[in-house]
């Protein structure tokens, strides 16, 4: 996998940009013309200083009297994430969230644009899914290569991932967005971004349970505790000694 210092960009600055970029065109269509980096911040849930450091990147200092133009700097950022261009997308796996995420995905962006999916399943293959036209999955290397896809969203079975990996690295992609449970394994130089749905989901059902139910906190042992276990020990030396025992 790609190492963060190969990078042109770190991940978690292009990922806090994109948040930017949302809210600004939410202020654009308020009528807003002017925002502060402590204003951007306190919606993207930031500090102003990381903000400020964020959009020097991009090459827009803004003033700290006026702030920055809210149509201006939507527009640098864009520029910035998009590149200019178009960037075609293929998706593997036209299965429920395959599927969902070509609903989803289209007209997301004119920027990003899902030119092709591919599946094995015969009642998949011709049909056409939020837009993008679903290909026998035997097309994928011809049509990777033909259309210069660099991008590629995985929906696969996690025992399938590795191999269909290898294929779209070996057309022509660099960058993955995996939502299956495979870690992986991709050359010098080809980024992953890996998406597990479950995981978050339990995660996040852990902590609704645990803040509706908290149990009581771990008492912190006595010295008289400690001493049960091999001699005498003073407050002093529990209060010191016990976060390490």
């Amino acid at each position: 996998m790609t190492r963060p210092s190969a990078l042109p960009v770190p991940p978690k600055t292009v990922e806090r940009l994109g948040r930017y970029r949302w809210i600004l065109e939410e202020l654009e269509s308020k009528g807003a013309h002017r925002v502060f980096s402590h204003e951007l911040a306190q919606r993207a849930g930031e500090t102003s200083v990381l903000v400020r450091r964020d959009l020097m990147v991009i090459g827009s200092g803004g003033s700290p009297n006026r702030g920055y133009v809210v149509a201006e700097l939507r527009s640098r950022i864009g520029g910035f994430l998009d590149g200019g261009g178009t960037h075609p997308i293929a998706l593997v796996g036209v299965g429920k969230l395959g599927q969902a995420l070509l609903d989803h995905f289209h007209g997301f962006r004119p920027s990003l644009q899902v030119v092709a999916a591919f599946d094995v399943a015969p009642d998949m293959v011709g049909r056409v899914v939020g837009g993008t036209p679903v290909l026998e999955l035997s097309e994928v290397t011809e049509v990777v290569r033909a259309e210069s896809i660099r991008t590629a969203i995985l929906t696969v079975p996690t025992w399938e991932a590795q191999g269909l990996t290898n294929r779209l690295v070996s057309a022509g992609v660099l960058s993955l967005l995996n939502f299956t449970k495979a870690r992986l394994r991709v050359p010098e130089g080809v980024y992953v971004e890996a998406i597990d749905l479950s995981v978050s989901l339990e995660k996040t059902a852990f902590f609704g349970h645990r803040l509706a139910h908290p149990e009581p906190d771990v008492a912190t042992p006595t010295a008289l505790e400690w001493g049960g276990r091999g001699g005498a020990l003073d407050c002093r030396t529990c209060r010191r000694s016990g976060g390490d025992k």
